[in-house]
């Protein structure tokens, strides 16, 4: 399929991803006190946590070493037979850690019923494939499931979360709909491949998928280890659900960005391994347009986080505007390291020292997370994701210099008119006052003005061309077909 293509129906699913959510956080923030969103929260974390170590790093070779064999049938059938058998054995090894770690939180704090649903997700996730439909670019299949499982998802918290206790039900939901796209990858790929179990050679994955796994370990650290470490160093419900909101408001809107480098990073392999003059003259302007997104979507968060606390989570989180606060660089910090993680580290076969950065800031949040989480609740967890991701992208920067001189990431002309422009909108919001008083209305008027205001100063009085950019990003003018 066109890459083109391929980015539309990613667009489609990164709408449906932000879709969903807005629609029934604000309807789950006015049934469900702070307390239970932080236990479902925590066992969401928990679990996901487990999953990714289980999984050993395949999501991310999988992608890699399927779209260099794109077209070639019976190599493919081997590699995705040889890879499903390391995720399977490798999450029975998991399945002990988990388990006692289950018991022992069984008798502290959660209910039964979350851990019942944590663990039938989790064994459900040892028949993961998500990463063969990424690798052979397959999005308009996964696009469209997606949008029926959440659509289906959706409807079932309306109709099933009446009220306070109901907040397992909700999780059983968030955990159901897993499963169900879970089953139909693994059905649609057991039309697509002849999985074998028998002579598979799953040896020579090892030494590649260790260092993978190492890398993904660390990133898991940041995106799911950070609930529940706020919730055993602060031991408050309260605390872990204001954050719990806030982070996911946050990477919901960074999702926005970050999905089109997933349809990238096959594209972008193939590219390079064809013609690596075009592929490092575009990279430039590719993370330009990154940085073009997601610097303003950092300031008008920031900017309205009140605003959009009060009217969209309602009375009993107004807390979560500081925490939107404090995490809002995290749309462009994490917009701009992965980039860097995905298009140029891990392209170039850069693990073993990509894996080293990420092990060292995935300590600094860890140690961050527990003292300042202990100290200040929500606030500290956010001060420890903040001070990490900085340390990581500043890490991948060092990373790319040394390994990587010959490309260069940004225009500095251009980065410091995107910064003008985006501090314009943060002083525009002083033309509208008693933010105190706004309605949706008026909040939807100041975010369509700040827009205008934006892209005015960066393609009319700065002259930026965002054409240009765009077409980088595509990789349109590449000669090479996919």
């Amino acid at each position: 399929m066109p890459l083109k293509q391929n980015l539309v129906y990613n667009f489609l699913l990164s709408v449906s991803q932000v879709l969903f959510p807005l629609i029934t956080i604000p309807y789950v923030s006015r049934v469900l006190a702070p307390d239970m969103i932080g236990r479902v929260g925590f066992i969401d974390s928990y679990t996901y946590f487990f999953t990714v170590l289980a999984e050993f790093g395949i999501i991310t070779y999988g992608v890699r070493e399927i779209s260099k064999k794109k077209g070639m049938g019976e190599e493919i059938d081997g590699l995705v037979s040889e890879l499903l058998v390391i995720q399977f054995i490798s999450g029975l090894v998991t399945l002990v850690p988990f388990f006692l770690s289950l018991f022992y939180l069984k008798k502290s704090f959660t209910e039964p019923a979350l851990l019942i649903w944590a663990i039938v997700f989790y064994l459900s996730n040892l028949f993961y494939s998500e990463w063969f439909f990424w690798g052979t670019e397959r999005f308009k299949f996964v696009a469209i499931r997606s949008f029926a499982v959440r659509s289906f998802a959706t409807v079932c918290v309306f109709l099933m979360v009446k009220a306070g206790e109901d907040y397992i039900y909700y999780y059983a939901i968030m955990s159901a709909a897993g499963i169900l796209n879970l089953f139909i990858n693994f059905l649609q790929l057991s039309k697509l491949v002849n999985i074998r179990l028998k002579n598979v050679a799953i040896k020579k994955h090892f030494k590649p998928l260790l260092a993978i796994h190492g890398i993904t370990l660390c990133y898991a650290a940041f995106g799911m280890l950070d609930t529940p470490l706020l919730r055993f160093s602060s031991h408050s419900e309260y605390q872990t659900g204001i954050y719990v909101f806030s982070i996911k408001l946050i990477r919901t809107a960074s999702s926005l960005i970050t999905d089109f480098l997933l349809v990238l990073f096959p594209f972008s392999i193939a590219v390079q391994q064809n013609n690596s003059s075009l592929w490092k003259s575009k990279i430039r302007e590719s993370s330009s347009l990154i940085l073009m997104f997601s610097i303003p979507m950092t300031v008008g968060i920031f900017t309205v986080a009140p605003v959009l606390t009060r009217l969209y989570f309602g009375q009993g989180f107004t807390e979560i505007a500081i925490s939107l606060r404090w995490l809002s660089s995290l749309v462009f910090l994490v917009s701009l390291e992965l980039f860097l993680n995905k298009q140029l580290l891990l392209a170039n076969h850069l693990e073993n020292a990509t894996l080293k950065v990420a092990g060292f800031c995935s300590l600094i949040f860890i140690g961050s997370a527990i003292f300042w989480g202990a100290r200040w609740g929500y606030k500290g967890a956010a001060m420890a994701m903040i001070t990490a991701e900085t340390a990581l992208l500043l890490g991948y920067v060092l990373l790319k210099k040394r390994f990587i001189p010959g490309v260069s990431i940004f225009n500095v002309a251009d980065f410091l008119k995107i910064i003008l422009a985006s501090a314009a909108m943060y002083f525009l919001i002083y033309l509208f006052p008693n933010q105190e008083y706004w309605n949706w209305p008026m909040l939807l008027l100041f975010v369509f003005c700040s827009i205008l205001t934006y892209f005015f100063i960066v393609l009319i009085v700065c002259k930026i061309s965002l054409k240009a950019y765009i077409e980088a990003f595509l990789f349109e003018k590449l000669n090479i077909k996919k």
